[in-house]
């Protein structure tokens, strides 16, 4: 941050010692207004613009095209008054949490379409990107995340939070898709958080036809239940070498 504030101001005194010889040079020799303003012009624009739109915009996008990729839940916003093409710049606050399980306040300033807005309300849960050598909590909503690396976030979150097991990780990864039937669903009373953990007894079916049962434990938000009582077909992934870990793939948020 320091850094960045020293190239500022040397950016801007460079900018305004260029307009003073531009000045001077155009008094001396009677040089054509038009150069003078000219070249005043675009000396403001490569002195002065960076640090403004860094000032309107926070960090750069750019300076988080390879950051880390995190799971923000939007706790407010506000809009900051700006507009460019119509579209609000809104300024944004996060409860982040990285996929080692570290969480962090978080805030973006960016500008949004007009269509994106409806899906910015608090308690949605937004794919970001942070930088961790800051320490300043900015982040950028990382509208380009692909559904496979969301899908590697959120399991590696989970892994860290002890939510699911080294081998039902492996078994998102490299296992067997197939379904399985609910037919049991019981509450242990053990609570991971906010979460509820439940034991499930599961009958799966085999890509070939064939069937086995397990039990499995998971916590589970409250949101997941009505989609897992008795009855109910989910989707699991499990290694054939254990077919005991099974990895529910459950709705989580």
């Amino acid at each position: 941050m320091k850094n960045q504030s020293v190239r500022r101001v040397v950016t801007i005194a460079a900018g305004m010692l260029g307009i003073a010889i531009i000045v001077t040079l155009a008094t001396w020799h009677d040089l054509p207004e038009w150069f003078l303003w000219t070249a005043t012009g675009l000396l403001m624009l490569i002195g002065f613009a960076p640090p403004v739109m860094s000032l309107l915009g926070g960090p750069r996008r750019s300076a988080f095209r390879n950051g880390e990729l995190a799971l923000g839940t939007l706790r407010r916003l506000r809009q900051t008054g700006v507009q460019f093409n119509d579209q609000p710049q809104l300024e944004l606050f996060f409860d982040v949490e990285t996929a080692d399980g570290r969480r962090f306040d978080g805030r973006a300033r960016q500008v949004v379409s007009l269509t994106d807005l409806p899906g910015l309300v608090p308690g949605a849960v937004l794919p970001v990107r942070y930088l961790p050598h800051r320490t300043d909590g900015w982040v950028m909503i990382a509208g380009d995340t692909a559904p496979e690396q969301l899908e590697d976030l959120l399991l590696r979150r989970q892994l860290a939070l002890g939510r699911i097991t080294p081998r039902q990780f492996e078994a998102a990864q490299h296992g067997v898709g197939a379904r399985a039937v609910v037919l049991t669903m019981r509450p242990t009373g053990e609570v991971q958080g906010d979460l509820a953990v439940i034991e499930l007894q599961l009958r799966v079916t085999r890509p070939d036809g064939t069937r086995f049962d397990t039990t499995v434990r998971k916590a589970l938000p409250a949101i997941a239940l009505p989609g897992l009582q008795p009855g109910a077909v989910v989707g699991v992934k499990y290694l054939p070498s254990d077919e005991r870990d099974v990895l529910v793939q459950a709705r989580t948020h």
